[in-house]
C-alpha cells in the first residue's frame, strides 16, 4: 500500500527528489532492485550532487543479479533533441591548466561530452568518446572536449588517469547547472562553426554503433560549413 501511495505522489511531484528516495527504499524492501536504481537515477537527474542517491544506487546494483545489473546499467532513454536555449559564452579551465573559451573555438565544429564519475552510463560511454577524440584530435576544424559535473573535483583526475583518458576534461558544474533544467547524463553536444549549440544526444545504452553515429553527425556539421 505504501508503494502504491508513493507511486501516486511521484507523479504529482516529479521534481521532488525526497519522494524518489522514499520510493527507492520501499522498492528495496520488496527486492525490486531495478526499480530502486531507477528511482535513484531520477533523484540524480534532479540533483547530480545527491550523494545519498549515488550511494543508494551503488548499493542497489550490488544486490542485483549479474544479468539484471548489466541490463540496468545499459538502460536509459536515448534520443536527439534540439537545445531549448543558446549556450552562453564560457571560459573554463581543464585539469591540465589550459583555459578554454567558447570564443576561441569559432570556426570549428565542437563536440562536448557531459559526464560524471558516478554516472554508470557515462562510464560505459567514455571509452567510445576517447576513440572519437583520438580520431579528431589532430583535425584543425574540429574540437572534442568534455564537461565534468562531479561535485567533488578530487575524484576526477584519479579516474581519468586510471582509465588512460586523454581528452580534455573541463570543470563545468556551474555552467551545466545554469543551462540544464534536468542534468540527464551522459549528453553529447554538437556546436557549429559559429559556436552555436545545435544538437544534443542524450543517454547511452551500450550501442555498438555509438561511435559511427557521432562520426556521421560530425560529418553533417562539417558538410554544412
Amino acid at each position: 500500500e505504501a508503494v502504491e501511495n508513493f507511486e501516486i505522489v511521484e507523479k504529482q511531484f516529479p521534481s521532488d527528489a525526497s519522494v524518489r528516495h522514499e520510493l527507492a527504499e520501499l522498492y528495496l524492501r520488496q527486492n525490486n532492485f531495478a526499480g530502486a536504481v531507477e528511482q535513484f537515477d531520477q533523484a540524480l537527474a534532479i540533483d547530480p550532487a545527491d550523494t545519498a542517491a549515488r550511494k543508494g544506487r551503488e548499493a542497489a546494483l550490488k544486490l542485483m543479479p549479474a544479468s539484471a545489473k548489466k541490463k540496468t546499467e545499459q538502460a536509459g532513454e536515448i534520443r536527439w533533441v534540439e537545445p531549448h536555449k543558446p549556450l552562453p559564452a564560457f571560459t573554463l579551465q581543464a585539469f591540465d591548466g589550459k583555459i578554454w573559451k567558447l570564443a576561441d573555438l569559432n570556426g570549428k565544429v565542437v563536440v562536448i561530452d557531459l559526464w560524471a564519475t558516478w554516472c554508470v552510463p557515462c562510464r560505459a560511454e567514455l571509452p567510445e568518446f576517447q576513440k572519437l577524440y583520438e580520431q579528431c584530435k589532430d583535425r584543425p576544424n574540429v574540437a572534442v572536449i568534455s564537461f565534468n559535473v562531479d561535485d567533488d573535483p578530487a575524484v576526477i583526475a584519479p579516474y581519468v588517469a586510471e582509465n588512460h583518458y586523454t581528452f580534455p576534461v573541463l570543470r563545468a558544474n556551474a555552467l551545466v547547472d545554469d543551462y540544464l533544467t534536468v542534468a540527464f547524463l551522459p549528453q553529447t553536444w554538437f556546436l557549429d562553426g559559429e559556436g552555436k549549440l545545435r544538437w544534443i544526444h542524450e543517454g547511452y545504452g551500450g550501442d555498438a554503433k555509438w561511435l559511427d553515429t557521432m562520426t556521421a553527425k560530425l560529418a553533417e556539421f562539417l558538410e554544412q560549413r
